[in-house]
Order: C-alpha cells, then structure tokens, then sequence
C-alpha cells in the first residue's frame, strides 16, 4: 500500500498530531508499505536548515517539507505543498489528512478530489464542543465555507476514541449526520521507551532538572506532563494541587513541556497567590528518555483536562506503571476507569484533590493500579497494534473514490 499522510506541522510545540504522525509512520513502513509525509516548516526550529528542494529519510518513511506564509500562522498556507500535492497526489493508494482547519485540509481535501483518491479525514479533538465554543463566529464560517464540504467526500472519519467519535458526530445537526462518511476508532501508540528502564542518563538529565526535589527522596511527585495550554485545567490543577499541599507537607508539583505563549506565566501567578510557587517546577521541553525517568519517578500522574481527544501522555504513564488521576473529559477515560488504572474525577478541584490523597496515601494500591495501566497498555496501545488497525481503516475506504472538488464559499457565491 502506498501511503500519503498530510499536516500542516511536525513541529513539537503543535502538540500530539506532530508525535504521533511520525511515530505511526514508522510503524507502518516496518509493516512493510511505502509512506510518505507532506508537512509545512511552520513551527520549525530551525526553518533556514529544513530542506525544501528535497525528501528525507526517517525511520523507513520519507518527509516532504514545503515552504509555509508566516501569516496568518495558524492556517500554515503553503503554495508549494498544493502543487506538490497536484503533482504526486495519483501515485498513492490513500490520503490521511491531519484535522478538521487549515488550508493543509482544503488543498488535501481538493486534489483527492480532482484525483478520484480516498481520503481519511483525522480531527484529531478539533471538533470537541469545548473546543468549538472558542472562537465560534470564525469556527463557523470556516466549517460553512471549507469544512462540511471536506467532511462530506472523505471516505473515512478517523477518530482516536469512542468519546472523541461521540462528541464529534452528535454535535452535528440530523441532516449532517445522515451524510456523514464511515468512521473508525484508532487509538494513538505508545512509544517502546516507555516500557522500558530509562538508563542513567535520562536519570541524571532529571536531576540536574530538579536538584531540590532529587535531593529528598521522600518529595511526592506529582506530574504534569504536556503543553501548558488553557484546555489542560492547569487552573483546576493548581487549585487541587494547594487543597492537597495543605494537608501534605512533602508534595511537589513538577509541570513539563513547551507552552503556549504566555501561559506558563499565568500558572505561575495562581500558584504565587497560593504561596505555593516555590513547591513547584517547571522543567520546560523534555525529549527522549528524560521523559520517561521523570514519568517514572512520580507518585501518580495528573491530567484534568478541559478537552482531550485521547490523553497520550495518559497511556505513557500507564506504560511506565505510573498511576494516573485524570478528568472525564479525556477522552480514554472510560479506559482508565476498565483498566482500574487510575482514578477519573469530574473537571472539580476538590474532588481531583481527594483523588490525589486517595493515590499517595495507598502505595500497595498505586502499585496495582501501575501494574494494571501497563498490562491495558501493552495489549491495546503499542504502535504494531495500532499500526494493524490504521491499516484495516485505510483498507476499508481504498476505493471509495471522492466526489467533485469541494468548492469555497465566499459572500454568498461558490467558487471551486
């Protein structure tokens, strides 16, 4: 099978879409097909250095960067990845095209179209109602415009869970329903490092990182891992987090990952007012197997979202047998809640705090919560067995070719 996969960035600070894609397509060229990547340099590094006059190899797949307009920065337009995609689009069996907005979609969307290729198309959480409730007057043009259109001649909706689907679809008006396209469920894989021990290095990149909670032993951890993002209830958490210091002298809250801009700050003014900002550490961007020595040295892990399509981090700390107490507005939450792998609370301070005590006051009972999460995680969310079940998705939709090019809307008139 020959495989096109289309985002608008592989850059980290994106968040999930930007891992996991790669990830996926490693798996799938070790399946044995040939993948290939189509991506804009928005958000990269480095952009001078990423090349684009030509494909790389990685990892048995191969990217192709294009040149992105710098605004308006979210949209990632890029002229060059529509004519790249006009020009190659034929040659492959199946599109996955990454989210619900962005001109990556339409361009995507367009030339499946004119190709007669099938496509899946991925929200990826795009089209959570908490989500569509920000920014609702463009949200809505767009989708009017651009969206349904794009929805409507996939030959696939892919999802990363049954919440994720549930939310998706029935938000959606009857009549869209009765044209909505197959979906799937696909979960997203977890890396092997995550199974496996750290090694020394990753230990002491952790603590040069946090020298004064490595120097007490005794310090309860407790884990943010992710990006520091008004959807991740960092309120919630640092209000869970102050009710529980009050009664736990030891406790320490340590908040990894990239930010978006600006909100690092605000978690550190709630965090001040609480007088709490000298318990807590911000480690900044982790990568490689730093992540999982600091995973694995916590006392549980807490995700309270507001909104999340599925909770990767979440799955990762159940590999590495990390207890996890989550909101039930992660999507894999009735997973954990199966799995009895952690506890999952309403999106509610107070109750996430008891939770928290619940977890560092039984340490036989975290443990077996940690052994559960790693045995949920080991049969359902390796990449070999994800892999298996993308693969099924994009053989159930090869050959359902799209119908005529979606056409943009524009002051009352359509143009193609």
């Amino acid at each position: 099978m020959r495989i096109l996969q289309v985002i608008g960035s592989l850059a980290a600070r994106y968040g999930g879409p930007s891992t996991a894609c790669p990830a996926l397509c490693r798996a799938l060229a070790e399946a044995g097909h040939e993948v290939v990547i189509y991506t804009t340099d928005a958000g990269v590094a480095r952009r001078k250095e990423t090349p684009l006059d030509r494909p790389v190899r990685k990892d048995g797949y191969e990217i192709r960067y294009f040149p992105a307009w710098r605004h308006p920065r979210e949209f990632k337009i890029s002229t060059g990845l529509f004519a790249g995609l006009r020009a190659e689009l034929s040659g492959f069996d199946v599109v996955h095209i990454y989210s619900y907005y962005g001109f990556w979609v339409w361009a995507a969307v367009r030339t499946c179209c004119e190709r007669g290729v099938p496509f899946l198309l991925h929200p990826h959480g795009s089209l959570d109602p908490f989500l569509l409730g920000r920014h609702s007057i463009r949200k809505g043009i767009y989708a009017r415009t651009i969206g349904e259109r794009c929805w409507g001649r996939a030959a696939g909706l892919l999802f990363n869970s049954e919440e994720e689907r549930r939310l998706a679809l029935g938000g959606r008006s009857a009549s869209s329903k009765k044209t909505s396209p197959p979906s799937f469920v696909v979960p997203v894989g977890i890396e092997p490092e995550w199974f496996e021990e750290p090694g020394y290095a990753a230990e002491e990149r952790v603590r040069q990182l946090l020298p004064n909670c490595t120097e007490s032993p005794e310090s309860e951890w407790i884990v943010f891992f992710g990006r520091l993002d008004f959807k991740k209830g960092l309120d919630l958490l640092v209000r869970a987090f102050a009710e529980l210091a009050r009664r736990r002298p030891l406790v320490r809250l340590i908040l990894a990952g990239p930010e978006s801009p600006g909100y690092a700050a605000k978690v550190r003014g709630w965090l001040d007012r609480e007088g709490l900002l000298d318990r807590a550490t911000f480690t900044g961007p982790l990568e490689g197997r730093a992540r999982v020595a600091l995973v694995r040295r916590a006392r549980l892990l807490a995700l309270l979202s507001y909104s999340e399509n599925f909770g990767q981090v979440v799955a990762e700390a159940m590999a590495a047998r990390v207890p996890v107490v989550i909101s039930n507005r992660v999507n894999i939450s009735g997973d954990i809640a199966a799995a009895r792998a952690g506890i999952v609370v309403p999106c509610d301070a107070s109750r996430a705090a008891n939770a928290m005590q619940t977890v560092l006051d039984d340490s036989a009972g975290a443990e077996q919560m940690g052994e559960r999460g790693r045995v949920w995680a080991e049969r359902y969310w390796t990449w070999p067995v994800v892999a298996e079940q993308m693969l099924a998705a994009y053989a159930s939709v090869i050959g359902r070719a799209p119908e005529s090019a979606p056409a943009v809307v524009l002051a009352g008139r359509a143009r193609s």
